[in-house]
């Protein structure tokens, strides 16, 4: 999935998410707040197993939430932003 995206979309990076929101369809081997990510950056795939609590849409935006932070740390830590002001240009 993750992959897949950055294909689509021509870029160097991507990611998918895929799980149990809920309220319904979990079981005792996938409970509810079950949540699986990939990240694809730069050729190099990662993946992660969360498992969150509170209501359907309190899983959806930790997962949300979960994925962008990540990317946020993986993308500036492959491309080394060096820009003080954060505005994501790099001298480099």
């Amino acid at each position: 999935m993750a992959t897949g995206a950055a294909s689509v979309f021509g870029t160097d990076a991507g990611y998918g998410i895929t799980g149990i929101a809920g309220p319904a369809g979990g079981s005792p081997e996938k409970p509810v707040g079950t949540v699986w990510l990939a990240y694809w950056i730069k050729g190099r795939v990662q993946s992660e197993l969360l498992h969150l609590g509170g209501s359907r849409d309190d899983i959806r935006k930790g997962a949300a939430d979960h994925v962008l932070l990540r990317l946020e740390t993986e993308i500036s830590r492959i491309f080394e932003l060096d820009n003080p002001l954060d505005t994501g240009v790099s001298s480099r």
